[in-house]
């Protein structure tokens, strides 16, 4: 066979792709909230049950190079702040819908000495302050005020969920860890303690500080290459 054959036949011959250079996964499956068991992975755990704030804001940190303090107080604002704000209106809703107790009580079971509500003998029995037309009347007018509440609670718990997925999103775009946001929404949605302690997991085994991944300390088993992650 001539030089020149051998030539076409190589411009002919289907051209080979590069290997691709393998994607970093998350450590452990997210349901596996101690990991494998190990020392690290309990310690994860822990501190994302007991203080998930802390585990937040210091996984930013680490990983994205956010501020500790700002991201700790964004969790704490979309978490307790959220539900503080639903309680409060609720709270207001009931107290401008029902009427106060006028003197000497609704079944004369209590009277007012200056300016507060006693029992007039504490063996007495205590019966409800509002009758059952009563209450149902006052649910019905502060219901509108409850609904209000109810709507902004769904709602801040929805962009929170949004917030934090995008966050996760951010990780694994930087760190090049295999996933979809769709994915990463969905996660959190349904079970945000496992997708945060995924995160801490990984962040702490693979010792990522000042965003740059490090990789696992000597010695450490790495995550198998044929163990599905989400």
């Amino acid at each position: 066979m001539s030089g020149k054959a051998v030539a076409q036949d190589q411009e002919a011959a289907p051209l080979i792709a590069a290997p691709e250079k393998a994607q970093r996964r998350w450590r452990n499956n997210w349901m596996m909230l101690f990991g494998d068991g190990s020392p690290m992975d309990v310690a994860a755990c822990c501190l994302t049950y007991n203080v998930p704030c802390v585990s937040f804001a210091w996984n930013q940190n680490r990983g994205l190079q956010l501020n500790f303090w700002l991201e700790g107080f964004r969790f704490l604002l979309f978490t307790v702040g959220s539900f503080m704000l639903v309680h409060l209106i609720s709270c207001l809703s009931i107290l401008m819908a029902c009427p106060h107790p006028p003197p000497g009580g609704y079944h004369g079971d209590h009277h007012s000495v200056h300016g507060h509500w006693e029992h007039p003998n504490p063996d007495d029995e205590v019966r409800p302050m509002m009758d059952p037309d009563q209450e149902h009347e006052c649910m019905m007018r502060a219901s509108p005020g409850l609904l209000a509440a109810a709507a902004i609670g769904l709602a801040l718990l929805a962009f929170f969920i949004h917030f934090a997925a995008m966050r996760r999103s951010a990780l694994r775009e930087r760190f090049g860890i295999e996933g979809t946001y769709k994915g990463d929404l969905l996660l959190w949605a349904c079970c945000s303690i496992c997708a945060l302690t995924q995160e801490t997991r990984t962040l702490m085994h693979e010792q990522v500080h000042e965003g740059t991944w490090h990789g696992p300390h000597p010695g450490m088993a790495t995550v198998p290459a044929n163990q599905n992650m989400v």
